[in-house]
């Protein structure tokens, strides 16, 4: 079975787990915490990824470094994946989580790559057409991307809207060429 699918089955069990909207927050900024860690600690990233610490070792330091810091639930969820030795792809976990979080509140993250920075205003402006439309809660994700010339790129899971002008300005050409012929 493959990482995705298994993390995907882990995720969905930890996101199952969760008996209400503030059980399921306080996962999701437990899991937000400890990715922040990983992300930042080399000496953490090699712990979780070591098969050669055993699972009693993991579990005591795991105690060790976040208790306190980190929820029972989410405790008990990394004490778990010791056990299954699955702590290596915690990462991937944390990932499916956010996608199914997202799913089950009803968010969306679009990736939006516009020519040049968007001043505030347009962001919120954007933000809230984006939402009306979609009928979701919207956390745009922005990026700049000089190659578009202008005008801007939403992408939503796997639907693209490019309004770029280097996107109109490929359609002009192919329209050209294909008269030509």
């Amino acid at each position: 079975m493959t990482e995705t699918r298994v993390a995907y089955r882990y995720a969905k069990a930890l996101i199952d787990s969760a008996a209400d909207t503030t059980a399921l927050e306080t996962l999701r900024a437990d899991l937000d915490k400890l990715a922040a860690e990983l992300k930042q600690s080399h000496e953490l990233r090699v712990f979780f990824h070591s098969p050669v610490i055993g699972r009693a070792k993991k579990t005591s330091l795991i105690h060790l470094l976040f208790d306190g810091k980190l929820s029972p639930a989410m405790m008990q969820f990394l004490v778990f994946l010791c056990v299954k030795r699955r702590e290596g792809i915690f990462m991937n976990i944390a990932d499916e989580f956010l996608q199914l979080y997202d799913e089950k509140l009803g968010n969306v993250r679009p990736s939006i790559s516009s020519a040049v920075e968007l001043s505030d205003g347009q962001k919120q402006k954007l933000t809230a057409q984006l939402s009306a439309q979609l009928k979701k809660k919207v956390f745009p994700v922005y990026s700049v991307n000089p190659a578009l010339r202008g005008g801007l790129v939403v992408q939503i899971d796997d639907t693209i809207i490019d309004g770029s002008v280097a996107h109109q300005l490929e359609m002009l050409r192919s329209q050209l060429n294909a008269r030509r012929n």
